[in-house]
């Protein structure tokens, strides 16, 4: 048996057309779970931002949905990285998912009302994630003290599984806090 270009290209546009189903059946079930959409363009209604400034947002090699449900302080986003953000073959480089962590978990802290800015961020791998697979990030804001806001969050799988997990401790800078 032979495969031609076509097959290849054809084996991978239906791969492409899965994940992308997969990504909107979960952007789904998370909107129906009383979770309302929000973007960068919400976030710049209170920080000088433009989403092609934002980390997350601008990059290609994230597929990002982002949701909250502000009565719980909880914010999700539905992911896939890309090729782009490999470390070991075929899995998803460390660096880039605490970058996924840190930014949900600065969302939720944000979404509290409070600007902060990341001071301390511990992170448990726990399994490694495929490349261009979809996968669940959840971040809630535990508790504040004064200027410091804490928060916890986790990356997880379709089924529950968790690939990692986080803590961190955000800080309003002082000048903002004197403004208050």
């Amino acid at each position: 048996m032979t495969f031609s270009y076509e097959d290849g290209q054809r084996d991978s546009n239906n791969v492409q057309n899965n994940l992308e189903e997969e990504f909107n059946t979960v952007c789904m079930q998370i909107e129906d779970a009383g979770n309302k959409p929000f973007d960068v363009k919400f976030m710049a209604k209170v920080l000088p931002i433009k989403e092609e400034q934002h980390f997350i947002a601008a990059n290609k090699e994230f597929a990002v949905r982002m949701f909250h449900k502000r009565e719980e302080n909880k914010v999700t986003y539905v992911v896939r990285a890309g090729e782009r953000v490999q470390g070991p073959p075929g899995y998803v480089h460390g660096g880039a998912i605490a970058t996924l962590l840190d930014d949900c978990l600065g969302s939720a802290v944000f979404l509290s009302g409070s600007f902060a800015m990341t001071a301390n961020l511990n992170i448990n791998y726990r399994k490694p994630i495929p490349l261009n697979s979809v996968r669940t990030v959840e971040a809630f804001l535990e508790k504040q003290e004064g200027r410091k806001l804490y928060a916890k969050g986790c990356i997880y799988d379709k089924d529950g599984s968790v690939h990692a997990e986080a803590t961190g401790l955000f800080v309003v800078p002082r000048h903002l806090a004197q403004e208050k």
